[in-house]
């Protein structure tokens, strides 16, 4: 076994293989893009569509194109109605797609015909619905479970070793509690939007998150942090 001074770069490296070899687990890696007082979004919605710059998003797409899936909540795509594909000046990938619709409010909402950016950009087969109770007679892939690390057991079993969760405060807050989390790639913009105005990107998290191995890079006037979760 290579025990030299790369030792940590190589583990990073290869981290999705290793975590699936070693331990026969998905890899989880979380992106968020708040401002630097730690807000996702402005209460009032009035925010801005985009939070971070065009290079930051470009760079999204790269990182979205590492993993097998993305995985977003119902809200996230009520709210803000992204496509949540890879759309990069070089990578051409299509990805799968996980949405956390515990209650099936949003594909109720799909099947009485209301339209969704992500429907127009996804192929149904690589679209799945997480659900705590399958609506029976529609086309669309549902997987029932009962908490994440269950539903992460059925999503292994369908061959996905690797997800990226895109949001929004309730998905993040409860991958972080159930501690699933491996990697987070923080993107901070140079905004601040205040207590009373702000929606926070985590909550209800009984303990204190370190991370290590940080690494932090700028695009333009935004500030990247990524680390691995201890």
């Amino acid at each position: 076994k290579y025990e030299g001074n790369l030792n940590s770069d190589l583990e990073e490296l290869c981290e999705i293989f290793l975590k699936n070899f070693r331990r026969q687990k998905i890899f989880i890696a979380a992106k968020v893009a708040s401002s630097l007082d730690g807000f996702i979004a402005n209460k009032s919605n009035h925010a801005d569509k985009w939070i971070t710059n065009a290079e930051s998003r470009e760079y999204v797409h790269e990182l979205r194109s590492w993993y097998d899936a993305i995985v977003v909540g119902r809200s996230t795509i009520e709210v803000d109605n992204p496509k949540l594909n890879i759309r990069h000046p070089i990578i051409k990938k299509e990805n799968k797609l996980i949405i956390l619709d515990p209650r099936s409010k949003l594909l109720k909402q799909i099947l009485e015909k209301k339209e969704f950016n992500f429907l127009k950009y996804h192929k149904e087969t690589n679209i799945f619905f997480a659900t705590k109770s399958k609506i029976p007679n529609t086309n669309f892939q549902q997987i029932e479970f009962l908490t994440l690390e269950n539903l992460n057991t059925k999503l292994w079993d369908l061959g996905i070793r690797s997800i990226f969760i895109e949001g929004g405060a309730k998905t993040y807050s409860g991958y972080f509690q159930e501690s699933l989390i491996d990697r987070l790639y923080l993107f901070l913009a140079p905004t601040l939007f205040g207590q009373a105005h702000g929606i926070s990107w985590l909550t209800e998290v009984e303990k204190k998150i370190h991370l290590k191995n940080l690494k932090l890079k700028q695009f333009s006037s935004d500030i990247f942090v990524t680390g691995r979760i201890t």
